[in-house]
C-alpha cells in the first residue's frame, strides 16, 4: 500500500494517486454513514 508521504513525494503519479485516495475515502465514508449513502 501507498502511504500518505510516499504519495506526496510521486509527481507523475500523483492523479492516480488522488483517484485511489478519493475511491479509498468514498469507501470508508460509505461504510461508516452507511445511512447517509443508502
Amino acid at each position: 500500500m501507498i502511504s500518505l508521504l510516499e504519495g506526496k513525494s510521486y509527481d507523475l503519479k500523483d492523479f492516480h494517486f488522488v483517484h485511489y485516495s478519493n475511491i479509498r475515502d468514498n469507501f470508508l465514508h460509505a461504510k461508516t454513514s452507511s445511512c447517509n449513502h443508502y
